[in-house]
């Protein structure tokens, strides 16, 4: 496996559908193509994975924290966001279908998230070179030599060699980065007072928020909400920290099937005009993604 391209379907998909005011049927599905399309002559891929959330999948972290993104949840409660969601998940399933018309392999796990599908994809599959698409900072921790994560609508790519300077923490240390200063996205409370700066600074001189608090390193007030927040940055690494991933041994992956003329039969249904008029451009692109040696195990 030469180049892998790993998808963040959800990240994708929600990017794509809520930063679009009239939301059409064909705004997701028309996005991944695009998408597929740019990961085949951008960035040269010959292996494309997409990974989905399951319905379970913050069961295994909501066992160790209850509140895990329920901060999403509240979105969600009204007439119109329920109606919202409901239109949101028809073209998710829709994308899906598309997907597995172009020939492209997706994977799904009940407890499991999409960033460990990724994680575990990214870790042990073997491919010469990753490029992780997402929006998703959680999987700047799989940053390597050989790894990068681009984010396709800020049109930022973070790699091993600008790591530093985009994150502003080290690779090595930015699992506990996260962990200090929390995820307000999925819902996860940092240390009180430590935000991005003041972590950083600790992080340039110590590994660990333990370190940190033998050194009782400044300021004052944010190291002593540290000491006695230790069980918060512990409980923290423990939902963001994707090396667990390793004992999953296999991850499930459905494999796509080409198929042009089911492909373009979509397409049409959706009324995907921008597609349908170089339906074939789209075709050829999208069949580089495809390897031809698919024995990879997972």
């Amino acid at each position: 496996m030469k180049m892998l391209g790993l998808i963040d379907g959800g990240a994708v998909a929600a990017r794509h559908y809520f930063a679009t005011p009239t939301r059409p049927a064909r705004v997701i599905p028309t996005g991944f193509l695009n998408l597929l399309v740019r990961l085949a002559t951008q960035f040269g891929c010959t292996h494309v994975l997409v990974a989905w959330d399951s319905r379970t999948s913050t069961a295994r972290r909501r066992q160790l924290f209850p509140e895990y993104k329920q901060n999403r949840v509240a979105r969600t409660q009204t007439e119109d966001g329920k109606k919202d969601k409901e239109r949101y998940f028809e073209q998710v399933a829709t994308t899906m279908a598309l997907l597995w018309a172009m020939g492209i392999d997706q994977s799904s796990a009940p407890g499991l998230e999409a960033d460990d599908l990724i994680a575990f994809a990214a870790l042990h599959w073997g491919a010469e070179r990753t490029v992780i698409i997402s929006t998703d900072s959680d999987l700047y921790q799989l940053v390597g030599p050989t790894t990068s994560v681009c984010d396709p609508f800020a049109m930022r790519i973070v790699t091993d060699g600008n790591f530093d300077n985009e994150v502003g923490v080290g690779i090595d240390r930015y699992v506990e980065f996260k962990a200090m200063v929390g995820d307000p996205s999925d819902g996860i409370p940092g240390v009180p007072l430590v935000g991005p700066k003041t972590a950083s600074k600790w992080l340039s001189a110590s590994k660990t928020a333990e370190e940190v608090v033998n050194a009782a390193l400044p300021p004052p007030k944010a190291a002593a909400n540290l000491k006695s927040g230790l069980h918060i940055v512990r409980r923290n690494r423990a939902l963001i920290d994707l090396r667990w991933v390793a004992s999953l041994g296999r991850i499930p992956v459905t494999r796509g099937h080409l198929d042009p003329v089911a492909a373009r039969t979509l397409c049409e249904k959706l009324w995907m005009r921008d597609v349908l008029e170089t339906f074939g451009t789209y075709i050829g692109a999208v069949s580089k993604l495809i390897p031809s040696d698919r024995s990879v195990a997972v």
